[in-house]
């Protein structure tokens, strides 16, 4: 497994992500928000019919420090910081 691990600062509360399978296999990612000492974890399943899903995952809570997102080795994940919903990402922070 991968694994993208971002702090959330002041400026940037919003993120767009983009996953890139490189097989036609079903996968799930693992998305771990970091709450002081707790930590909440989300699973998402992406099938094979949907080869380049987008989404957006924003700070859940002003104690929300950070967040993991774990994702299978097959799988190229682009993040983009953005700081408003309408706005389209450019350039990426992350790509691996």
């Amino acid at each position: 497994m991968k694994k993208l691990e971002h702090i959330w600062d002041n400026e940037f509360f919003l993120m767009h992500i983009e996953l890139e399978s490189q097989s036609d296999k079903s996968y799930f990612i693992y998305i771990k928000r970091k709450l002081g000492y707790e930590i909440l974890v989300e699973e998402k399943h992406f099938d094979k019919t949907n080869s380049r899903p987008r989404f957006i995952i924003s700070r859940t809570h002003p104690k929300e420090k950070g967040l993991i997102i774990e994702y299978p080795d097959e799988i190229i994940l682009t993040a983009y910081k953005i700081d408003d919903r309408a706005y389209y990402p450019t350039q990426y922070f992350y790509r691996f």
